[in-house]
């Protein structure tokens, strides 16, 4: 069985996002789900990740380097979120229809954000 395209990123990013410190590749490797990889195959990955931003590196190649994520997931949906908005010619239609696909729970948790960010200094208050 093979991985979907950007399967094992995503796979190493999510283990990183929840470790409570950098990992090896060989504990990244025994920790992944799914058919037995290589150790190249992760390091490659963990490379790629690195050099696109989203990891960083520790350690050094005698004691095996230690890999951490830069982002959190949020931070990088916040990013992807945002960059989309960039790309679009019609952002303010682009938001509209977003908030309009957001169920109840959503909607209410953004119109609170957006209430207290209106409101500096002021607390919210409890309804």
């Amino acid at each position: 069985m093979t991985r979907a395209r950007g399967e094992l990123e995503q796979q190493l990013l999510d283990l990183l996002r929840t470790a409570p410190e950098p990992m090896t590749a060989r504990r990244l490797t025994d920790a992944l789900d799914g058919e037995p990889l290589a150790l190249n195959t992760v390091l490659t990955v963990l490379e790629r990740l690195r050099s696109k931003g989203e990891l960083s590196r520790s350690g050094n190649r005698a004691v095996g380097y230690r890999y951490r994520a830069c982002r959190s997931a949020a931070d990088h949906t916040v990013d992807t979120m945002l960059a989309a908005l960039v790309e679009t010619s019609d952002r303010a239609s682009a938001l509209v229809a977003f908030a309009g696909r957001l169920d109840e729970a959503d909607t209410d948790l953004l119109q609170r954000v957006l209430d207290e960010r209106r409101r500096p200094g002021e607390r919210p208050s409890d309804e």
